[in-house]
Formats: C-alpha cells, sequence, structure tokens
C-alpha cells in the first residue's frame, strides 16, 4: 500500500531534494569529465580556442589545463550566462 506523506511540505521538500542532488550529480560528472580531459592533455602549450581557433596562452593552459576557451572568449562567454541566469 502506499504510504502517504505527512503533508504537501514534506512533498515539497522531497522535490526539491532530489532536484538539488541531481543539479550536484550533473556538476560533478562535468567535473570528472574536464580532469579526465586535463589528464589527457597534461603539459599541452598548443591548445586552440574552440570559440575563435586562437591560440590557447599557456599560462592560462598551466593554470586551467582542462580550458578550452582563450581569456577573452571565456569572458564573453561568462558574460552571456549571466544574462541568461
Amino acid at each position: 500500500m502506499y504510504e502517504r506523506p505527512a503533508d504537501w511540505l514534506d512533498m515539497g521538500a522531497d522535490l526539491a531534494e532530489r532536484e538539488r542532488a541531481a543539479v550536484l550529480a550533473g556538476h560533478a560528472e562535468r567535473r570528472a569529465r574536464e580532469a579526465a580531459a586535463a589528464a589527457a592533455a597534461a603539459g599541452r602549450t598548443d591548445a586552440q580556442c574552440d570559440d575563435c581557433g586562437a591560440q590557447i596562452e599557456p599560462r592560462r593552459l598551466a593554470a586551467m589545463p582542462h580550458a578550452t576557451r582563450c581569456v577573452p572568449c571565456q569572458s564573453l562567454a561568462a558574460t552571456q550566462a549571466g544574462r541568461r541566469a
């Protein structure tokens, strides 16, 4: 038999917690992919930006080996993402 929740607030809290867990799992999965890409690309100095094709500066790659955009393109992407949020 189906066990009825205590009230609607409990159901809402349960749903919110499941959604939060799903979002966190998605973030963890993305970070794991980025880490794997960084490990595969360790030591690279000739990466190209996915957006404009320019070479990504070696200093940026040393700091963020998983970087796929040059600094100007990443700044633009972050600004655009902030507008959509």
